[in-house]
């Protein structure tokens, strides 16, 4: 049984009013995308601010050494990674914490590392918006 509702509006618009009211998606679904857009852009207004990734120790940066420091020591130095991945084939991991804030400036620090098939450092960077970190 089709549903449907008379319309003074012009046949075109009164046809797609009745497929919306017919497969359910009227002005309710469009209320309900509104609503919940209106709710996440409040909370994240409210709050002023989100952290992705974590923190990690910054002076143990400054002992890692290419071709010597191996993988047990970055985790000893810095816990279990934020991220791990894969860079011309050789094993990375990203120790991170990007903190984004709505009313401030954003801050992020990050130390990626990468690996070689002997679990060795062969590449590292570290890149850093904190203040506390401007003199490394």
């Amino acid at each position: 049984m089709e549903r449907c509702v008379r319309s003074s509006a012009p046949a075109g618009i009164a046809g797609t009013r009745r497929a919306e009211i017919a497969t359910g998606r009227g002005a309710t679904g469009l209320a309900r995308v509104g609503a919940w857009i209106a709710t996440l852009g409040l909370a994240v207004l409210c709050a002023g601010c989100m952290t992705v990734g974590r923190d990690f120790p910054v002076a143990p940066v400054d002992s890692i050494e290419i071709g010597t420091t191996t993988m047990a020591d970055v985790r000893r130095l810095f816990g279990e990674p934020w991220r791990q991945g894969v860079e011309d084939g050789e094993r990375t991991w990203t120790f991170a914490k990007y903190h984004y804030n709505v009313f401030g400036a954003t801050q992020t620090r990050d130390l990626k590392v990468r690996f070689d098939a002997k679990d060795r450092v062969v590449a590292f960077s570290f890149n850093s918006t904190f203040p506390e970190d401007a003199q490394r």
